[in-house]
């Protein structure tokens, strides 16, 4: 049943909050919207923070920059507080641009060639993360306890959700230090206060795009967003299942696609030129000709490249040189041509990466055809290239939409973290309620042995019941290409055999535990493995479940004693149980289920796994021939 408070309309404080952050690598976006505040019927707003410490003006962003003293750990300002590039003095540095450093490799990889001119380290790359978060969380709650919000901190629910960037899909371990980053900011640390890593980038930016345009979408429709930022580019394959009222059910048809393409590359090539030019000028000039052009490019060229393609663009623009007399002769010409070929070297790249992926689809999905192209994005937000999008895509009967509002498409990333959230509280549905995997998962158990089934694999012999199994077969329950909704469990039922209790030993549960492995694949669902014996799949994670301390076989539901043979009086317990398997929006969770009780601690792991070698090494079914085990086997049904 949908939630709606009843003070939707009133002015009260709202008592829950939802608060979607993107951290951005040039500035960084936050959206607010509370479902006490909406109304039944009516569309989903979210709210952006405008107001920020340093400005006077309203403003959509907030730069993603810290400044600090020399000698001094803390930084001296953040965002709009930190001095314009001309005015930072020798005692004092701006740290900026640092957003995909946070990944090691990337740190590595950018100043391979030059490890010199590298920022920092990786320990200072994570104290800018903290110390910009911490900066931003106090912004945050001030806004918040403040009209028109009015948030009482201490009875309020407050929701922090932040976007990951698409290139960290996948990067468990990355991910976790930036939650780890973004709790130690404050995040969640308060009160009814909780922080999340919700979708990724370019997720965010179709939600947003999908449900906040003008058009009207219709069901079976299919829409790449490009979501053109500061950095990178992301793109997202999208159809339409289901349109009701204000809610809308999308299904992702690939994962989300990044290349290292934005704005910022239009931002290099200028500086790059200017360097070279203000190189001759050096005697003359009171920096470096690589600082002043950084300058010139990170102040006077910002708004030049922004105005390109309205109105408002000049043929040619002659730009003074800062630290130069005011009279002086000598500027920087940038002329329409050089500026258009500056955007066309990036803009084709996109337009390539674009095409991989149609062609993808078209290999992937015969019957796929891209009904639209939606460009989000702060370069995306470029007349010139909605221009030169419209250009390129109409031809090919693929319409090309854009917000009227150049200051929206900046905005996809936070605002569609608030609308995903927002629908679930208000729809009880997520944007993305359809998931379509594109690896396979699958279970590991045990089966009595066969020679001509599992011919070359070992017999392990199961002290408990005296037969021969082949261990690490594979029951694949999910296929590369299925679609599955949110609402849809997937259920399986196995057999284990287990030791009883042994009530003379102190430890009576010790042979009543277990783990069931999970494992992944990228084959093709035809060529997918059988066991693990075979190449193709890896072992992701472990899920481990325990009967308690002494599981009785006469009152608990789904054990039942058993012997060895008719002439033994050696007893096991054959456990015959569900194992349950539940999507949700980036991970699957995991539930065993024995006589409808649950007997395994709470499991999710993301889609996306990274497979860790020491624990595959341990289900490797690499024993002798003969060899007898009192471990459990899994027993498919």
């Amino acid at each position: 049943m949908p939630f709606h408070s009843a003070t939707a309309a009133g002015n009260a404080a709202p008592k829950w909050v939802i608060v979607g952050v993107d951290i951005g690598m040039t500035c960084t976006g936050v959206a607010i919207c509370s479902p006490d505040k909406t109304e039944p019927g009516r569309s989903i707003k979210p709210v952006i923070i405008q107001k920020w410490l340093g400005n006077t003006m309203l403003e959509n962003k907030v730069p993603t920059r810290l400044a600090y003293k020399a000698g001094n750990t803390r930084p001296h300002s953040w965002g709009f507080g930190c001095p314009s590039l001309e005015d930072v003095g020798p005692a004092m540095a701006v740290k900026e641009l640092f957003k995909f450093y946070l990944d090691k490799p990337n740190l590595v990889d950018s100043f391979k060639k030059n490890p010199e001119a590298a920022p920092g380290t990786s320990r200072d790359v994570i104290t800018w993360y903290t110390d910009f978060l911490t900066a931003l969380y106090s912004h945050i709650v001030t806004h918040l306890k403040a009209p028109p919000w009015n948030v009482d901190w201490n009875s309020a629910k407050v929701e922090f959700i932040f976007s990951l960037p698409t290139s960290w899909k996948g990067k468990d371990k990355l991910v976790e230090d930036f939650e780890d980053i973004v709790k130690e900011a404050g995040f969640g640390s308060e009160g009814n206060c909780s922080a999340v890593m919700g979708l990724t980038e370019g997720e965010a930016a179709a939600v947003s795009t999908a449900m906040s345009l003008e058009h009207k979408y219709k069901r079976g429709d299919t829409i790449l967003v490009c979501d053109a930022g500061g950095g990178t580019t992301d793109i997202c394959v999208l159809r339409v299942n289901r349109i009701e009222g204000e809610t809308v059910d999308l299904t992702l048809l690939d994962d989300p696609r990044v290349l290292g393409v934005g704005s910022l590359d239009i931002d290099d090539t200028f500086e790059k030129n200017t360097a070279l030019y203000l190189s001759d000028l050096e005697a003359r000039l009171p920096q470096s000709s690589e600082h002043i052009a950084h300058q010139m490019t990170r102040n006077q060229f910002q708004a030049i490249k922004t105005s390109f393609g309205t109105p408002a663009g000049l043929p040619i623009v002659r730009i003074p040189v800062p630290g130069l007399p005011v009279d002086s002769d000598e500027r920087v010409e940038l002329s329409r041509d050089k500026l258009t070929a500056m955007f066309d070297e990036q803009i084709d790249k996109i337009f390539k990466f674009i095409e991989k992926e149609i062609e993808y689809l078209k290999w992937d999905q015969p019957r796929t055809e891209i009904s639209y192209l939606v460009l989000s994005g702060g370069l995306g937000s470029s007349r010139y290239v909605q221009t030169q999008f419209t250009k390129e895509y109409s031809d090919r009967g693929i319409k090309v939409l854009f917000a009227k509002e150049t200051e929206e498409p900046p905005l996809a990333v936070c605002k569609g973290l608030v609308i995903d959230r927002m629908q679930r509280i208000c729809h009880n549905a997520s944007v993305f309620r359809t998931r379509r995997f594109r690896s396979s998962y699958g279970i590991l158990y045990s089966e009595r042995y066969d020679k001509s089934k599992h011919s070359g694999q070992k017999s392990i012999k199961n002290s408990l019941d005296g037969h021969k199994y082949a261990e690490n077969q594979i029951d694949w329950i999910i296929r590369r290409g299925d679609e599955i909704s949110e609402d849809e469990t997937i259920s399986r039922k196995y057999s284990r055999i287990v030791s009883p209790p042994n009530n003379h030993s102190s430890n009576n549960n010790a042979n009543t535990t277990w783990r069931d492995g999970v494992v992944t694949s990228d084959l093709p669902p035809a060529s997918l493995p059988p066991s693990l014996h075979s190449p193709g799949a890896q072992v992701i994670c472990y899920i481990v479940s325990d009967l308690g301390p002494s599981p009785d076989p006469d009152t608990t539901a789904g054990i039942t004693q058993r012997r060895k043979s008719s002439i033994s009086w050696k007893k096991f317990l054959q456990v015959d149980y569900d194992l349950l398997v539940y999507t949700e929006p980036d991970s699957l969770r995991f539930a065993i289920m024995v006589g409808g009780e649950p007997r395994n601690e709470p499991h999710a792991v993301r889609v996306q796994w990274i497979n860790t070698p020491e624990e595959a090494g341990s289900a490797d079914g690499s024993r002798e021939e003969g060899s007898e085990s009192q471990s459990g086997f899994f027993v498919g049904l």
